[in-house]
């Protein structure tokens, strides 16, 4: 940094910066000085990034309680953990006060041009959803935690997702040659999954104790919404189960140890591919039996307490609308009952055009 006078008046170059020449007065350099000195007096407990990613990851795990203070599930702890290291990487070195609300656009920015190495393609937008409701969490924790005196991440705003896909609905005939690519325990296991509307890590958890024979239910003691529950098994999922009590667990390999869901998830993916099938994901077929259980005339009302949706709004999203249901819709109007309108006498080129008379009119219906 080096000092030189222009007109009368002091300048400092600070240098090149992100290859830009930085010259600032010297009024202007001290009135920043003078501003961050008092930001840093503000903050009470200054600490960088990395260290302060590892408090919130000890203190906010699993089991703990999240932003709505409900319990967090392994699957939120995990994306803390992922979207968080991240972070740590592109912003390494930074003291938590000093990041700023352009850098973490910048740094969703970046994540939503990623393109992942496992699946081949950038980020979807309810991915990047979640990964800015991780970015608010963490900031609102530092702010109670007196590492920063306001949140960075205010003003982060959702993006807006498509609700109104269809892809992920299959049909009975896929669901029927999907099926029969599969034997013996996965076939259980894609059965389940596409009668009870369990996700893949519930429905391999289970074990015999779980079966409540009188009632013909499944008994879920740790699912997602962290609240236990009770899944109603129709009559192939109950000889199903009752084919399967031999072991402690309900859906197990030969060893006699569960599958893990990797494993499971491989294989039905497999079987998906000889099939010759679109890329269904396996939660895809918890969403297709909720659209099956609609088009059946089922409650929307009845089919969230299926899913154990909290809002109604989610279980919507699982809903899915196809070009059937909306001929169907359309088809429905014409049982209104209007009469079709008139068809208009054609003429000759050059001839005269006749025009209606008015008794032609008034045997006509209003609006016509």
């Amino acid at each position: 940094m080096r000092t030189y006078t222009r007109n009368g008046r002091s300048y400092l170059d600070l240098g090149v910066i992100n290859g830009t020449r930085v010259r600032l007065s010297a009024s202007k350099y001290f009135k920043l000085v003078q501003r961050t000195s008092i930001l840093e007096q503000q903050v009470k407990r200054p600490i960088r990034l990395e260290p302060a990613v590892e408090e919130y990851l000890q203190r906010c795990t699993y089991g703990r309680e999240n932003r709505y203070g409900k319990p967090k599930s392994k699957s939120q702890a995990e994306t803390d953990a992922r979207v968080l290291r991240h972070l740590t990487r592109d912003l390494e070195n930074k003291l938590v006060h000093n990041v700023s609300n352009s850098e973490l656009r910048a740094f969703l920015a970046l994540r939503g041009a990623e393109v992942n190495k496992h699946v081949g393609r950038v980020p979807s937008v309810a991915t990047i959803n979640r990964e800015t409701a991780v970015l608010t969490s963490f900031f609102s924790f530092m702010v109670r935690e007196e590492h920063c005196v306001k949140s960075p991440a205010v003003g982060l705003k959702q993006r807006k997702e498509n609700n109104l896909r269809t892809q992920w609905v299959a049909s009975p005939d896929e669901l029927v040659r999907w099926r029969a690519q599969l034997h013996g325990t996965p076939l259980d296991v894609f059965d389940t999954l596409v009668r009870t509307a369990m996700r893949l890590g519930e429905c391999l958890n289970l074990k015999r104790d779980d079966y409540d024979p009188f009632n013909k239910t499944l008994h879920l003691a740790n699912p997602k919404e962290q609240r236990a529950a009770d899944i109603p098994a129709s009559k192939h999922v109950q000889e199903i189960i009752e084919r399967r009590l031999g072991g402690e667990w309900l859906f197990a390999r030969a060893c006699g140890r569960p599958y893990k869901t990797c494993g499971i998830r491989r294989i039905l993916y497999r079987a998906r591919d000889k099939a010759q099938i679109r890329r269904f994901t396996v939660h895809d077929l918890r969403r297709t039996a909720a659209t099956h259980m609609l088009r059946n005339g089922v409650n929307v009302r009845v089919i969230q307490a299926v899913l154990r949706h909290q809002s109604l709004e989610t279980t919507m999203r699982y809903l899915g609308v196809g070009q059937g249901s909306l001929r169907e819709a359309v088809d429905a109007i014409d049982e209104i009952g209007l009469e079709r309108r008139h068809k208009m006498p054609t003429t000759a080129v050059g001839a005269a055009v006749t025009t209606p008379s008015s008794e032609t009119y008034a045997s006509r219906p209003p609006g016509f």
